[in-house]
């Protein structure tokens, strides 16, 4: 602060004429174009995978006995090679099949709690953030680390009441069935695993 003060004393506070730039409008204008192209090009290859999935439905003995909010979850969908299970902007649920029951049963319980939270509005808005001042890096840097605050916000409130057995079983479905991931950070409507290490 001392070097910042006395460099404005004795020269004062230096501008840069951003209209002297040339194109730069257009510049700002074709990145911005190129990030909602991107961004809407992710959203649509998520919502294709609905087609693939088969709806399981909510008054499945286990969905119902969860103990979690169901009445603002859309549909449950079960598809097979999915990279990693994800909730999307409509409160509908993506869900990897297993092998084991167990496993995505305590998934879904961390992809319910995504809706509950409203975390897909909270990405929403964000993502507009991004693409207005795509050329704020602080700005990159604080999606990643909020994204990865939501995964862990589900997590906590997840296991808020598991005794030590059953944390040590959901950290094992986590990593089980997020090793494979391909993250969906980049879809802006799209919550999904992205940090299994953490």
């Amino acid at each position: 602060s001392l070097y910042i003060y006395e460099f404005n004393r004795r020269i004062g506070p230096y501008y840069v004429d951003l209209t002297q730039v040339p194109y730069l409008d257009a510049v700002y204008f074709t990145v911005v174009l190129a990030i909602c192209a991107w961004l809407i090009y992710r959203s649509v290859q998520t919502w294709k995978i609905r087609s693939l999935g088969t709806i399981l439905p909510k008054d499945d003995p286990c969905i119902k006995h969860s103990g979690t909010n169901i009445e603002h979850i859309n549909k449950i969908y079960v598809v097979e090679n999915l990279p990693t299970s994800f909730v999307d902007g409509f409160s509908n649920i993506f869900l990897q099949k297993t092998y084991s029951g167990q496993q995505m049963y305590q998934i879904f319980l961390h992809e319910a709690e995504h809706i509950n939270l409203h975390h897909a509005a909270v990405k929403c808005v964000f993502s507009i953030m991004l693409v207005v001042y795509w050329w704020n890096p602080l700005l990159w840097l604080a999606f990643r680390y909020m994204v990865r605050d939501l995964e862990l916000a589900c997590d906590e409130k997840v296991v808020r009441d598991f005794d030590g057995a059953e944390k040590k079983a959901y950290a094992h479905a986590l990593v089980s069935c997020g090793m494979q991931r391909k993250t969906v950070l980049s879809c802006p409507l799209a919550l999904g695993e992205i940090d299994v290490k953490e």
